[in-house]
C-alpha cells in the first residue's frame, strides 16, 4: 500500500480551493464540474461519484455526479435503493464508511460488484451532512494496487462537507427560482381574470347621479 495519495503534499490547499470554487456558485451544474476537477487535482486517478437522497421517493438515491478515468463519458441519473449500499449505510449512520479489498465475486455491497469489477480495491463513502441531516454521500474509489490511503480520509471528509453546503444552496435557490416563476404565473392568471370581469360586467345607468358612481369603480 502506498503511503500517501498523489494530491498528499498539498492536501492543505485543497480546502482554500474548495471555498473558493466549489461554494462560488449556486449553479449545481458548474458546482458538480467544479467538484470533479478539485478531487481529481487532489485524490490523482481515482473514481469520484457524488449520490444524493431523492426527496420525492424515501431510501432512493440518484447519482449527479460520475467522474471515472476507467469509464469515460459515463453519465449520471441512475438512481438506486439505499438498502444494501455503501451509501445507504454513510447516511443512516452519518458517517464515513469504508470498505476495502473488494470481492466483486461475493460483493456485500451494491458498489462492490461494480467498483471490484473495474479494478477498484478499496471505496470510502463520506455523508453529505448539511444541519445535522444526511441527504447523500461522496463516494471515493482507489485502484486495487493503492488500496485505501488514510491520508485521504480527513481531507475528504472535510471536503465533502464543503460540497454539502454548495448543493443545499443550489437546491434553495432552485426552490426560490420555482416558486418566484409559480408566482409569475399565478399573477399572470389573476389579472387575466381581471381583465375578463371587466369586460363582462355591464351596468345600466342613465341618471347622472349613477354615472358619477358607476364611472370612477369602472
Amino acid at each position: 500500500m502506498l503511503e500517501h495519495c498523489p494530491g498528499h503534499e498539498h492536501r492543505d490547499g485543497i480546502m482554500d480551493e474548495a471555498i473558493g470554487t466549489v461554494l462560488a456558485t449556486v449553479d449545481m451544474a458548474v458546482v458538480l464540474e467544479r467538484t470533479g476537477r478539485l478531487l481529481r487535482k487532489y485524490f490523482g486517478a481515482t473514481r469520484l461519484a457524488i449520490h444524493r437522497c431523492v426527496d420525492e421517493r424515501p431510501g432512493t438515491a440518484e447519482t449527479i455526479l460520475v467522474d471515472d478515468p476507467r469509464a469515460k463519458g459515463r453519465e449520471p441519473g441512475a438512481r438506486f435503493a439505499l438498502d444494501g449500499s455503501l451509501t445507504g449505510d454513510a447516511v443512516r449512520e452519518k458517517r464515513p464508511v469504508t470498505l476495502d479489498h473488494l470481492e466483486p465475486g461475493n460483493p456485500r455491497y451494491r458498489e462492490e460488484a461494480l467498483l471490484g469489477a473495474m479494478g477498484y480495491g478499496a471505496v470510502a463513502v463520506f455523508p453529505l451532512l448539511f444541519e445535522g441531516a444526511a441527504f447523500g454521500a461522496l463516494e471515493i474509489a482507489h485502484a486495487r494496487e493503492e488500496g485505501l490511503l488514510d491520508c485521504c480520509m480527513q481531507t475528504a471528509s472535510r471536503v465533502s462537507g464543503l460540497i454539502a453546503i454548495a448543493l443545499q444552496n443550489s437546491r434553495r435557490v432552485d426552490e426560490v427560482r420555482r416558486l418566484n416563476a409559480l408566482l409569475r404565473r399565478e399573477n399572470a392568471h389573476l389579472k387575466q381574470e381581471v381583465q375578463r370581469a371587466r369586460g363582462e360586467a355591464r351596468y345600466i345607468a342613465d341618471s347622472p347621479v349613477m354615472r358619477s358612481v358607476i364611472d370612477p369603480v369602472r
